[in-house]
């Protein structure tokens, strides 16, 4: 029986969470200009914390699938003193870097956890989301465009587009360790 309830709210939150990140930095005037950096005020940091949560969320469900006990324990409080740590940190200051950084540690734990696991079903197809989540991040920090219509920002959603399914091939498989 696989417990999938945890990893399908981080698969929505991943969906989403693009789509956020983009009206959030470019609406309205996206509808203008195509490279406007004006952020949308009132929903960036709603969505700045909604990552962070769902950051957070994944930790929490790489816990349950892969540790049990006083290790899954720690993880959840670990998990949790991250996320505060960090609305802490985007309550005073919300640039992007601080999702990186958070997202960025969160990726880094639910690899290594999953990787420690590979034998396990599920864990494999994760480590390969958590590597194809990073490549996006590094492609689209890279500014590379491929063509005046598919910028950097385009490619990175292709990229994280296939993170996602491997994310879902795994969650599909897991289960709850007890």
């Amino acid at each position: 029986m696989t417990d999938t309830a945890g990893f399908s709210l981080i698969l929505r939150h991943q969906c989403l969470r693009s789509t956020l990140f983009d009206v959030a930095e470019h609406f309205p005037l996206s509808l203008i200009s195509r490279t406007s950096t004006v952020r949308c005020k009132p929903l960036w940091r709603p969505t700045v914390v909604a990552v962070g949560l769902a950051a957070a969320a994944m930790l929490a469900g790489s816990a349950f699938a892969t540790t049990a006990s006083r290790v899954r324990t720690a993880l959840l409080g670990l998990a949790a003193a991250k996320l505060l740590l960090f609305w802490g940190c985007v309550w005073r200051d919300d640039r992007f870097i601080w999702v990186v950084a958070d997202t960025g540690v969160a990726f880094g734990l639910v690899g290594l956890l999953h990787a420690l696991r590979s034998r396990q079903p599920g864990s494999l197809p994760i480590v390969a989301g958590v590597a194809l989540s990073i490549a996006a991040g590094l492609v689209q920090a890279s500014g590379i465009d491929l063509h005046p219509h598919f910028n950097h920002n385009d490619l990175y959603h292709v990229v994280q587009a296939v993170a996602i399914v491997a994310y879902y091939r795994g969650v599909r498989a897991l289960t709850d360790r007890q």
